[in-house]
Formats: C-alpha cells, sequence, structure tokens
C-alpha cells in the first residue's frame, strides 16, 4: 500500500517543518505535501494486482458482516470514475470482500 510522507514522520519532524514556515502560504504548502490524501484500497489495484470485490451499477450496502448478494468481480483500477474488472467490464460500485466473507471451513465432513 502507498503510504503518505506524514506516515513515517515523527512529531519532531513534522514541529521542526512548521516552525521553519513564516507565512500561511508557506505553512499551507508545507502541510499540503506531507499530508497527501490517505491510500485507499482502489490505489492497490492494477492489472498485475486485481482486487477480489463486490461489484454493481446500484450502490452496495455497507458491510456489517452479512455476506452481500451481489456479483464478484476483480477490479483491477479506476477509469472515467467506473471501477474496471479483469474481464473488462465496468461497475459503479466495487468493495472489497474481507477475510470474514470467504468461504471457511466447517464441520460438514466430520465423519466422527
Amino acid at each position: 500500500m502507498t503510504k503518505r510522507i506524514i506516515d513515517g514522520m515523527s512529531a519532531d519532524q513534522i514541529a521542526d517543518g512548521l516552525y521553519a514556515r513564516y507565512s500561511r502560504v508557506e505553512l499551507e504548502e508545507y502541510l499540503e505535501s506531507i499530508c497527501k490524501p490517505e491510500p485507499t484500497w482502489i490505489d492497490d489495484a492494477s492489472e498485475d494486482n486485481p482486487i477480489l470485490c463486490w461489484v454493481s451499477d446500484s450502490p452496495l450496502p455497507k458491510s456489517d458482516g452479512k455476506p452481500y448478494s451481489g456479483v464478484a468481480d476483480y477490479v483491477t483500477g479506476l477509469h472515467d470514475g467506473a471501477y474496471m474488472s479483469a474481464r473488462g467490464l465496468s461497475w459503479s460500485y466495487a468493495r472489497p470482500i474481507s477475510l470474514d466473507e470467504i468461504w471457511k471451513p466447517t464441520k460438514q465432513g466430520d465423519t466422527k
């Protein structure tokens, strides 16, 4: 995952940078340079690193621990505001499938 500059800085380094700035414009520029937007899962998606997601063209419900009954697809990135799949499809909405939603073995095959 991509890290922001500020994620690797100590409080002293941030304070030193703030102290070194004299005008409001310089302070704003300094803060903008270290406070890039926080990376999200879509930043890691690519052709080489597709991410398994629930996808749809209507809004997805927030994850409440219950599996979503939509379509699963591998998302490779964003293009013109649409989530692109490895199969070349585009989706309006996507949410990575959590490890809790992926199949886990049960005792159904237990013969004891």
